[in-house]
């Protein structure tokens, strides 16, 4: 548990604050909640602080026929799996790629083989800190092969969490949510086009 205080010199507001953080959550988004005093008339009151992540984060964007898809995605939790993503980003690996799955769960694009494209694979990197049990989150495709994952990526549009890992050996790279765009993600239609993926912090 880590306590603090915080009191502005040039205000008569105090603020106390207070949040867990234990180890196996680290990289979780964790609710926090602030209690405020007034010292001028000792008044006190409890708000909700937002959420405070244990991690870096890169804002990013899918551009698609269909509209956009704005993500967050995990440079601490997955760092292997988001520069991978993130340098194919600014290559324009993806631009004028397409959606070439859609199932009832899941929408996948990002295969640069057809177009004469080709990205290097990179390890298998298991996400301990989230799950796809939670719609919106963004994955790496494979084959069989732990290690062959590349430039495909998908978002699963229903709970599946048959795709976590159980072991370092097996399951998929959950590296990004969907933070904005969901309903665009559910529209997805083979064939629609990834315009760009756009990412938005930093070069």
């Amino acid at each position: 548990m880590y306590k603090g205080q915080v009191q502005p010199s040039t205000s008569h507001l105090t603020i106390k604050w207070s949040f867990d953080l234990k180890p196996a959550m680290a990289g979780r988004r964790l609710g926090a909640w602030i209690q405020t005093t007034d010292t001028a008339d000792n008044t006190n009151g409890w708000g909700q602080f937002g959420d405070f992540f244990a991690g870096a984060i890169t804002p990013a964007v899918i551009s698609t026929s269909k509209g956009d898809i704005a993500l967050d995605l995990y440079d601490d939790e997955t760092p292997l799996t988001v520069a991978n993503f993130k340098r194919l980003a600014k290559l324009g690996f993806f631009n004028g790629l397409n959606f070439h799955r859609v199932e009832d769960w899941v929408a996948q694009g990002g295969d640069g083989e057809a177009s004469g494209r080709l990205a290097t694979s990179i390890p298998l990197e298991p996400n301990w800190y989230r799950s796809f049990a939670d719609v919106g989150q963004i994955g790496m495709a494979r084959t069989d092969y732990i290690h062959s994952a590349d430039s495909q990526f998908y978002i699963n549009t229903r709970t599946a969490d048959w795709l976590d890992p159980t072991s370092d050996t097996n399951g998929y790279s959950l590296f990004g949510t969907v933070t904005g765009g969901m309903d665009v993600a559910t529209s997805i239609a083979v064939g629609d086009i990834i315009n760009s993926v756009i990412i938005t912090d930093g070069p």
